[in-house]
Formats: C-alpha cells, structure tokens, sequence
C-alpha cells in the first residue's frame, strides 16, 4: 500500500482570516457565515463559527479564535484583526442567534 498525502486545502489559515477581516465589519462577516451555513457555540474558543470556518476551509485542526489572538495552526499566534474582534463580540453578547449552534441537552 502506498500512503498518500491528502490534498493540501486551498488556503491557509492566515488566508481565511484575512479574507474575513477584509470583508470589513462585523455585519459583512455574520452575513458571510450565515450564507455558508457556519454556526458556532458562544464563548468558546475552538468552537465559534469563525474557527470552525477556518478549519473547514483550511484543513486547520488546531486553530483557536479568541477577541484578542488567533492561536495556530504550528503554535502561530497573531492579533485577531478588527472586523473579526467586533463580530465576536456581538456574535457573544447573542446578537446573531441563527448563528448560534444549539447546545444538546437544550443549553444555549
């Protein structure tokens, strides 16, 4: 059997962030997600909507999202750009509920 690499995705984390910080405010992003049918839980890290479009379409498993930092992939750390901090902010404070993926069990 021969071992074959998986494709290399398409971008990069770093790429997917900037395209969504380009979009340039909260709204444009919340509005991006929503097409692309993201959903994420509130106040975490690993499992807002911006993190879980990162992984899906970089391939990144250790990506972490936070208002200030964006952690990974390879221990890489940057400053969470503007649009991105402000989307997280209100998407946190409830302001995009249709964003907000139902806890099982009935928790929000």
């Amino acid at each position: 059997m021969i071992d074959v690499a998986p494709p290399a995705p398409a971008r990069t984390a770093p790429q997917v962030i900037a395209d969504l910080a380009a979009l340039g405010s909260a709204e444009a992003i919340a509005a991006h997600l929503t097409d692309r049918g993201v959903r994420g839980r509130i106040g975490t890290l690993s499992d807002c909507p911006i993190g879980r479009l990162v992984r899906a379409e970089a391939g990144a498993t250790d990506v972490l999202v936070g208002s200030q930092h964006v952690f990974g992939p390879g221990s890489r750390t940057e400053e969470t750009p503007a649009p991105i901090r402000e989307f997280i902010a209100q998407f946190d404070a409830g302001r995009w509920p249709g964003l907000v993926e139902p806890v099982p069990g009935g928790g929000a």
